[in-house]
C-alpha cells in the first residue's frame, strides 16, 4: 500500500496518492494493486477530489512547463460574481491540447470511473490556471504577497 510521508499532507491532513496512475507522451500507466486503487477510492470518498502526485511523468511534465512559458496565459474576468475576481487562463496551445489528449486516454478514464463510482464519465476537459501574487494589506500602511488562492 502507498505510505505518503509528512511532506505529502494537503491542507485538512488529506494524504496525496502516489504511484496510482501516471500519464507519459504514450498513454497512461494505472497501478495494477487493488490496495493502491482502493486507497484513491477511499481518498475521494472522504474528499471528493484525489491528489495524485507525480501524475505527469518527469519528461511530458517538463515539456507541459515548456510549452506553457511559450503558449502564454490570457486574462478572464469572472464578470457573473459580485467581486468580479481575475485569473490568468492558459491559451488554447500545444500545452493544452496535449495535457486534453493525455488524460483522455481510455485507461486513466477507467481509473476515474473506478475511483469515483460515475461510469458515465466520457470524457475529461479542465484548464490551466496561473497564480497571481495579491497585495494584502494587513494593516494600514503595510502589505505582504500571497498567493491568491493557495491551498498551503
Amino acid at each position: 500500500m502507498i505510505q505518503p510521508s509528512a511532506s505529502d499532507r494537503l491542507a485538512g491532513g488529506e494524504a496525496a496518492v502516489h504511484a496510482v496512475a501516471r500519464l507519459t507522451r504514450r498513454g497512461a500507466s494505472i497501478s495494477d494493486s487493488p490496495e493502491d486503487v482502493a486507497l484513491a477510492r477511499a481518498a475521494f470518498e472522504r474528499g471528493h477530489a484525489v491528489y495524485l502526485s507525480q501524475l505527469l511523468d518527469p519528461d511530458l511534465l517538463a515539456f507541459v512547463q515548456r510549452r506553457i512559458e511559450v503558449d502564454g496565459f490570457k486574462p478572464r474576468v469572472h464578470d457573473g460574481l459580485p467581486s468580479r475576481p481575475n485569473d490568468l487562463v492558459l491559451k488554447p496551445s500545444v500545452a493544452s491540447s496535449l495535457l486534453l489528449l493525455v488524460v483522455n486516454n481510455e485507461p486513466f478514464l477507467e481509473f476515474a470511473r473506478t475511483v469515483t463510482g460515475r461510469q458515465d464519465i466520457r470524457s475529461f476537459f479542465g484548464t490551466v490556471h496561473r497564480r497571481v501574487p495579491v497585495q494584502v494589506t494587513d494593516a494600514p500602511g503595510t502589505a505582504t504577497s500571497s498567493t491568491a488562492g493557495s491551498p498551503h
